[in-house]
């Protein structure tokens, strides 16, 4: 393990906390923000490949703003095949990698990849932070020209790594249930109340019926995994049963929602 300043593991932290943060800014912005928080003289690209073939890029790379649309398209393309990390991306691997580690200088620069894509931004280097989400494989980049990352660099990419997972995969939750978190603000909850439920429990107990682990309910709600606990635990005393799924079955059945 190595060994890190106090002040590097402050910055991470504060990085961390960024990441997190939703309903500040999107999530892109962010993550962006906080790598930059880490590390010198950067640029990010996050990248996701679906299984269907669909290509989602995010970045602010500082390539010719009259070739970024041509270029985005031109990575989509040449990555799968020509990006040294790919290969270990496909094959379930969620380490953080060191570019220089898969590849030389001498090796990467007769590739596609570097001569149409990392030449527009003078990029050299990389750290690839894999990502397996639930539509598909990729992973945010670090990205410079000069000298290439440390050892301590690819450590703190490792430390940054779980939260640009979970942040992704909670964006993406967000998104799913936004229209439903907005039908929900209005449902009445007069009977589920007149039980003895507070307002939030209803509210919890809602997305109980939408079949929500307490980790996603803390999310939509804005509220700790430790909250939604209490919440749920809650929920059961009041309505006299002992599991989550008694309770779901037994708000249905009385049509109380």
């Amino acid at each position: 393990m190595v060994s890190l300043p106090s002040e590097t593991w402050k910055r991470v932290t504060e990085a961390s906390r960024l990441i997190h943060a939703h309903g500040h800014g999107e999530l892109s912005g962010r993550l962006f923000e906080a790598a930059e928080m880490l590390f010198e003289g950067i640029c990010c690209a996050f990248e996701i490949y679906g299984p269907d073939g669909s290509h989602l890029i995010w970045e602010n790379v500082p390539f010719p703003e009259a070739k970024r649309e041509a270029i985005q398209q031109r990575v989509g393309e040449l990555v799968p095949f020509e990006h040294p990390a790919f290969p270990y991306l496909m094959e379930g691997s969620r380490s953080c990698m060191r570019m220089s580690d898969l590849i030389s200088q001498r090796e990467l620069k007769k590739t596609h990849l570097y001569n149409e894509v990392f030449c527009e931004a003078e990029v050299k280097h990389q750290i690839v932070i894999p990502l397996h989400a639930s539509n598909g494989v990729g992973g945010m980049t670090l990205n410079r020209g000069g000298r290439d990352y440390s050892e301590e660099d690819l450590f703190v990419a490792s430390l940054l790594a779980p939260h640009v997972i979970t942040a992704y995969e909670s964006n993406l939750l967000l998104k799913e249930v936004a229209p439903k978190k907005e039908k929900k603000m209005k449902l009445d909850y007069t009977k589920l109340r007149e039980l003895g439920l507070t307002r939030r429990e209803s509210e919890v107990m809602s997305w109980m019926v939408e079949g929500k682990r307490d980790s996603e309910i803390g999310t939509i709600l804005s509220i700790s995994v430790r909250t939604a606990n209490v919440h749920v635990r809650n929920i059961l005393t009041k309505l006299g049963v002992e599991t989550r799924t008694t309770a779901v079955a037994h708000v249905m059945n009385e049509g109380l929602l």
